[in-house]
C-alpha cells in the first residue's frame, strides 16, 4: 500500500478562523510513490443552525472529498461544505488532489494523499462525505481508517464496473438533461427559471476548471491522458468496499446515469410497482451487503427523484446533508440499542 509524506504547506490562504460561517483554505504537498500530490482544502465552520439538522458530537469532524471537475472552492462544492457543518454543528473540510503533471495519475495515489491531510486533523470521530468520483476515493480511504464512524456516498462512482463507452455515452445524456432540467417537477417557472440559471452557472464554472486542468497539466494531450486515466478509474468497482466496518448511507438520483441506482440495487424480478430498482429499504440493505458492504453493520439507500440527477447534491445541498446525517444519528442509535440487548442478555 503506497504511503503518503506531507510536505511543508506550499500555499496558506486566511489563518485559522473559528467564527461561525467562516471558512478556511490552504493547501500542502504529499509525496506518495515517490510522486508529489498538491492537496487543497476549504474548511466550513458550521452558522447558527440550531434545530437544522443532527448535531454530532463536537469531537467529530467530516471531510468531503468533491467529484471530478470540483475543487474544493468550486460554487456547488462550498454549498454542500456549507450544508453539512449547519446541519451538523461539525467542522467540514473540503479536499481537492492533483498529482504533478510529470506523474501519471492514479487514483490510490491521490486518495493515500487525501488520507494523510486528514490524519493530520486532531478527530477522534470522523465521517467522510464522497461525491461521484469522491466516493471511490472516500472509500479507499475509510478502509484504512478505524476511527471513522460514518461513510456518506452521494451519486458515487466505485459502486459497480462499466464499460467506457457506455460510461461516456451515459455522461453526454446526463449532461444534456440535467442542463435543460428535463421533467423537473417544478411547482412555478420562477423556481424552473433559478434553478437553470444556477445549473448554467455551474457549467461555466466547470468550463474554467477544464482550462486551469489543461493548463496544469501542460497541454491538450497531457490533460485528455490524464482525464482517461481518471474516467477508467473511477468506473471500477472499488475492491475496498467489502472491508468497510463502518455506517454506511448512500444518496442517489432516482435519473442519474452515471451512478445508476437500477444498478446498484437493481430488481431481480419485475413487479407490480413497475420501479427499475428495489424499493424496499430491507431489500436494499440486504442486496448491498450481498453484493457490496459485506462488513458494514448498518446500509441505508435513498433514491431522490426530485432532481435527481448526478448534481443531486449541488441543486438540494441542506436536504441531502440533513438526510445522509439523520440516518447516521439513526444508525448510531441502532447499535446502542444492540449493546444494550446484549448487556441486558448476558446479565
Amino acid at each position: 500500500m503506497a504511503e503518503a509524506h506531507i510536505a511543508q504547506p506550499d500555499v496558506t490562504t486566511n489563518e485559522e478562523v473559528r467564527e461561525p460561517g467562516k471558512t478556511a483554505t490552504g493547501a500542502s504537498e504529499s509525496v506518495v510513490d515517490g510522486a508529489r500530490v498538491r492537496v487543497s482544502w476549504m474548511r466550513f465552520q458550521p452558522r447558527d443552525e440550531s434545530g437544522s439538522g443532527e448535531p454530532l458530537a463536537h469531537e467529530t469532524a467530516i471531510f468531503l472529498l468533491p467529484g471530478w471537475g470540483y475543487t474544493e472552492a468550486a460554487t456547488p462544492t462550498m454549498a454542500v461544505g456549507q450544508a453539512f457543518a449547519d446541519a451538523s454543528g461539525s467542522v467540514v473540510y473540503a479536499i481537492d488532489t492533483y498529482t504533478e503533471r510529470t506523474a501519471a495519475y492514479v487514483a490510490q495515489r491521490e486518495a493515500q494523499a487525501a488520507k494523510a491531510f486528514i490524519d493530520t486533523i486532531p478527530a477522534p470521530r470522523r465521517i467522510l462525505v464522497g461525491q461521484s468520483q469522491g466516493g471511490w476515493a472516500a472509500m479507499y480511504i475509510a478502509a484504512q481508517m478505524p476511527d471513522v464512524i460514518g461513510l456518506v456516498l452521494v451519486n458515487s462512482m466505485g459502486l459497480e464496473t462499466r464499460r467506457l463507452g457506455s460510461f461516456m455515452l451515459s455522461y453526454v445524456k446526463e449532461n444534456v438533461d440535467s442542463s435543460i432540467l428535463a421533467d423537473y417537477p417544478a411547482h412555478s417557472r420562477s423556481a424552473t427559471a433559478e434553478l437553470q440559471a444556477a445549473n448554467w452557472r455551474y457549467i461555466r464554472e466547470g468550463l474554467t476548471e477544464i482550462g486551469r486542468q489543461v493548463h496544469l497539466a501542460g497541454g491538450v494531450l497531457p490533460y485528455l491522458e490524464r482525464l482517461s486515466a481518471e474516467v477508467k478509474g473511477m468506473i471500477v468497482q472499488n475492491p475496498c468496499a467489502g472491508e468497510l466496518t463502518m455506517p454506511i448511507v448512500i444518496v442517489n438520483g432516482a435519473r442519474d446515469q452515471l451512478s445508476r441506482p437500477d444498478s446498484i440495487i437493481p430488481m431481480q424480478r419485475p413487479d407490480h410497482r413497475g420501479s427499475p430498482y428495489l424499493p424496499s429499504v430491507k431489500e436494499r440493505e440486504a442486496y448491498l451487503r450481498d453484493h457490496l458492504f459485506s462488513k458494514s453493520p448498518y446500509i441505508r439507500m435513498i433514491v431522490a427523484r426530485k432532481m435527481g440527477y448526478h448534481g443531486l447534491v449541488a441543486y438540494r445541498p441542506l436536504e441531502v446533508a440533513r438526510a445522509a446525517l439523520y440516518l447516521l444519528a439513526r444508525a448510531d442509535r441502532v447499535r446502542a440499542a444492540n449493546q444494550r440487548a446484549s448487556a441486558a442478555e448476558q446479565g
